[in-house]
């Protein structure tokens, strides 16, 4: 079988982060014997064209060099929102990636495209080759909010042989809002880790300051001033912790003005961004990962943390609740009262802690795995080309 797969986001060199778990995901199917082809913008000094570890990757040119400034970075939606430049070709950008999935899609037995609004940039249904469209949340997160993102969502998957969500709540919506047919193929997968991850040493010592990490986009939505809030309340509680952020975003300056001028500063460290063996390597000498998000996908660093023996500390959101289970440590976004209790139960009780961590690295040993998450994704491919075609002009 021969799959292009295409994204808007994919490595642009060793240790780039950029849609990482793609070119994971990719690799692995390549080793199931499937030849794959990556489809992913161009960005000024990357080749056209290039093999890596057996994936053959494809660049698409939009624009010259220096004006290319529609993908990567802060992602589509933001570039677009923020950056003039990036308005300005976002229509060459559509035109590009649609010409280039049509040239590639003669050679090809599936196309594989991942996020929404990708699929509706592409218009895949103008080839002959059927296609399938994985949705990772924040396409999700858009159609929960607005109706104009929910009308290219719903065109996205009109023609579609299948999906796949990483969470269990995007299935449900998908069905509730009547956006796909319980009769086609819907099936949950959740990003893969690498099982090597489940072999490391723990990071934690009993009896020393406990340590929190926080590792994403500083952004609103990530819940990090929610975190920095129960923070200081666990210290004024007299819990003996210590906080590291990991990550950059339009709120480090907020973030870092909010620790200075804090009492606890010097309980908190700032790293900015680091390259995803560094992200590790912190989430691993974690005592707890905490991720207060107002909207997640299937969060790899919540899987990778699970995988190292980390605890997660999470909000009802997303494959959260599929990832860390009903009984692990759950909040509402927004609640704070709630989130500092969590945080303080985990600092100070070694038995939960310890149970935690354990049932983290069973869960991922059992589901999380990348060869896993390659299989059931081969299982999907063949599901989703034995299914019955929608006919042209159907609308489900």
């Amino acid at each position: 079988m021969h799959v292009l797969m295409v994204t808007t986001s994919f490595p642009r060199h060793e240790g780039d982060h950029a849609g990482h778990f793609i070119a994971a995901l990719a690799e692995r199917l390549v080793g199931l014997g499937l030849d794959v082809t990556v489809l992913a913008p161009h960005e000024a000094s990357l080749p056209g064209h290039e093999t890596i570890r057996g994936v053959a990757v494809r660049r698409f040119r939009y624009l010259p060099d220096r004006f290319e400034r529609v993908a990567y970075g802060d992602g589509i939606v933001e570039n677009v929102r923020r950056k003039p430049l990036a308005v300005l070709g976002l229509a060459p950008f559509a035109l590009a990636i649609r010409h280039s999935v049509k040239r590639l899609s003669r050679d090809c037995d599936l196309i594989h495209i991942h996020w929404g609004p990708t699929a509706a940039l592409a218009a895949p249904w103008r080839t002959s080759k059927p296609y399938v469209l994985t949705l990772h949340g924040s396409d999700v997160t858009l159609a929960r909010r607005g109706h104009a993102w929910r009308a290219m969502l719903r065109w996205a998957l009109n023609r579609a042989a299948g999906v796949a969500v990483v969470a269990e709540e995007q299935r449900k919506f998908l069905l509730e809002r009547g956006l796909w047919s319980p009769h086609r193929p819907l099936v949950v997968i959740p990003a893969g880790v690498p099982e090597d991850l489940l072999t490391r040493t723990r990071g934690h010592h009993a009896g020393a300051r406990f340590r929190f990490l926080f590792v994403g986009r500083l952004v609103e939505t990530k819940g990090v001033l929610d975190l920095l809030s129960a923070f200081a309340l666990i210290l004024s509680r007299g819990v003996d912790a210590e906080l590291d952020l990991v990550g950059a975003g339009p709120l480090e300056n907020a973030v870092r003005e909010h620790t200075r001028a804090s009492d606890e500063h010097d309980r908190i460290r700032l790293h900015g961004a680091l390259p995803h063996d560094k992200a590790l390597e912190a989430i691993a000498a974690a005592d707890a990962l905490v991720l207060p998000s107002y909207g997640e996908g299937s969060p790899l660093v919540v899987a990778e943390a699970l995988s190292l023996g980390t605890p997660v500390i999470g909000t009802s959101v997303g494959a959260l609740p599929d990832l860390i289970g009903a009984d692990g440590l759950l909040v509402e976004p927004g609640d704070v009262d709630s989130l500092a209790t969590c945080m303080e139960r985990l600092a100070t009780s070694e038995d939960l802690w310890k149970r935690l961590a354990d049932k983290g690295r069973a869960t991922s040993a059992a589901r999380l795995g990348w060869s896993t998450i390659a299989e059931s994704t081969v299982d999907f491919y063949r599901t989703a080309m034995s299914s019955e075609s929608i006919g042209p002009g159907e609308v489900i």
